[in-house]
């Protein structure tokens, strides 16, 4: 099934990039490096595929996806603060969309779905074996390692979205009886968001120490955002991590 819809959308790639399928073919991406991950944990393997090009393809679309999340974002602040636009970061980062996209298109033109074959041989692998309880088991102490990240949002957010994939490889009535999966998406969309604005906040602080004149009144205007941009990402962690036992019941 990831085969069928990491083809459908690098399709829908090599004709023309969406942010859409950028977001979809990600999506898979991450669900097969966690299938994988959870393949060696339960065999014990070292032996690894390495997914080189797929990795790389994944890093290549995730840089043209934050470019396009960060003028995203500034967009609504501007909608927001109507006398604290910031056109010139604006003009700086669709620059750098352009050579995302530049490097985008070479990654998808080159890449090479041999490791698409791989992951179904480790796939049918993993699937011929009844394996829930070890599953479980290594959810929950992938669980309890995170509980003890609260300083580090990003990697708890990562390593939530890869327990969720593990999560689906259990039978329907085992996952809904022992995890709140509801819950399990509400942290890791709130933690995502978290991303976005730092990611944001990164660049910023890259523009204004490269590019921006210090006497611009665009920088002004940016000290601002980057309050209002601190300010959202505590909020952000305060609702997703003060909430004990993440998604275990």
């Amino acid at each position: 099934m990831e085969r069928q819809h990491f083809e459908r959308n690098l399709n829908k790639l090599k004709k023309t990039i969406t942010i859409k399928a950028v977001h979809d073919i990600r999506v898979c991406i991450k669900k097969m490096k966690a299938y994988r991950n959870l393949f060696y944990l339960l065999n014990e393997d070292e032996s690894r595929i390495k997914f080189k090009q797929t990795n790389k393809l994944f890093d290549v679309l995730g840089k043209l996806r934050n470019i396009h999340i960060c003028l995203e974002l500034i967009a609504d602040h501007e909608k927001k603060e109507a006398n604290n636009n910031c056109p010139e970061l604006r003009d700086f980062l669709n620059g750098k969309i352009k050579q995302a996209k530049s490097w985008s298109k070479r990654s998808i033109k080159n890449y090479n779905e041999k490791e698409l074959s791989e992951f179904e041989l480790l796939l049918a692998a993993m699937q011929t074996n009844n394996q829930e309880e070890s599953i479980e088991s290594k959810i929950n102490s992938k669980l309890k390692e995170l509980e003890e990240m609260t300083s580090q949002p990003h990697e708890i957010r990562r390593g939530l979205k890869k327990v969720s994939y593990w999560i689906k490889t259990l039978p329907e009535e085992q996952a809904d009886q022992n995890y709140k999966t509801e819950k399990l998406n509400d942290v890791t969309d709130q933690l995502g968001a978290w991303q976005d604005h730092e990611v944001l906040l990164k660049e910023i602080r890259y523009f204004t120490k490269e590019f921006l004149p210090s006497s611009s009144d665009e920088n002004k205007r940016l000290k601002a955002l980057q309050k209002i941009i601190k300010e959202k990402k505590q909020s952000l962690t305060d609702e997703a991590l003060n909430k004990p036992g993440f998604v275990k019941k």
